[in-house]
């Protein structure tokens, strides 16, 4: 788990061997990935499986993201860039027959047919003439702000996170557990141009990417493939979700999971209605 405040980590062996990745934060895979490296964000985990066999002496846990992440400055090899480190001395007690099974029973993807409401929910910050920190803002919204967002219990929606900004953020939804579908690349400017969001914490709703997307979609790294509660999101880029509201409502917290940032007023309320019922 990474429980930094801000630093993102991007974790491998120094052996060279790989992770077998069984689970990310909401459950199991479909089916185990192995994986050279894993980039974890503020508050993403991953279940994974190391495999010492063969092997002696001391092997490190590294760390070589770019705080802050993508473009920051690069990690001290010394410090930061050494996250743990495993002495493997002593020989077993007894044989190791444990293996990992073929298949995890993970839930299988949502389709994309049964979400009845898209949402366009933008990352946006403004800088301040006053000295104060960046201001960080959701839908150009601030928290106290009337809610606007009301899935209906039961509902399986489509939420759009549109990134503006120059960094990574990790957003996590409260409640709900989501599918990571993909992400693209989008024209930041020319979006901007079209939407125009001069005053922070005034509005108007974010207008939908569809004109400013630019390439192809990217599809998910193998290990985003499982529900998940908290997503990167990368700079200049449209990150799509699935997910289902169910079993409660209520209003919840939607946020960046950079401290920082959510202190900071990068963070917003949606509100799980009861659906209306026939009379």
């Amino acid at each position: 788990m990474n429980g930094s405040n801000a630093r993102f980590y991007n974790l491998r062996l120094s052996s060279g061997r790989p992770f077998t990745q069984i689970a990310a934060e909401q459950g199991l895979f479909v089916a185990p990935v192995q994986r050279q490296s894993i980039l974890l964000g503020p508050a993403e985990r991953a279940d994974v499986i190391v495999d010492f066999a063969g092997q002696r002496g001391d092997i490190f846990l590294t760390n070589d993201a770019a705080a802050p992440f993508p473009d920051g400055d690069p990690v001290d090899p010394t410090t930061t860039g050494q996250i743990m480190k495993f002495s493997i001395a002593k020989p077993l007690e007894r044989s190791d027959v444990s293996f990992v099974p073929p298949r995890l029973g993970g839930a299988p993807p949502i389709p994309e047919k049964l979400a009845s409401v898209t949402r366009n929910m933008t990352l946006v910050e403004f800088d301040d003439t006053n000295d104060n920190p960046i201001i960080g803002l959701l839908n150009n919204r601030h928290w106290m702000s009337p809610i606007t967002d009301k899935p209906k219990l039961g509902a399986v929606e489509i939420w759009n996170f549109i990134n503006t900004t120059g960094d990574t953020h990790p957003v996590h939804l409260h409640l709900v557990r989501f599918q990571l579908l993909r992400r693209q690349k989008f024209d930041v400017s020319a979006y901007f141009a079209a939407w125009n969001p001069q005053v922070p914490g005034s509005g108007p709703a974010p207008i939908a990417p569809d004109p400013y997307l630019l390439g192809s979609p990217i599809t998910p790294e193998s290990n985003e493939t499982g529900f998940k509660d908290t997503v990167r999101v990368n700079p200049g880029e449209v990150t799509t979700i699935i997910t289902r509201f169910d079993d409660y409502t209520g209003q919840y917290p939607w946020h960046c999971h950079i401290l920082d940032h959510e202190d900071n007023d990068m963070m917003l309320k949606f509100e799980v209605l009861e659906p209306q019922k026939d009379r």
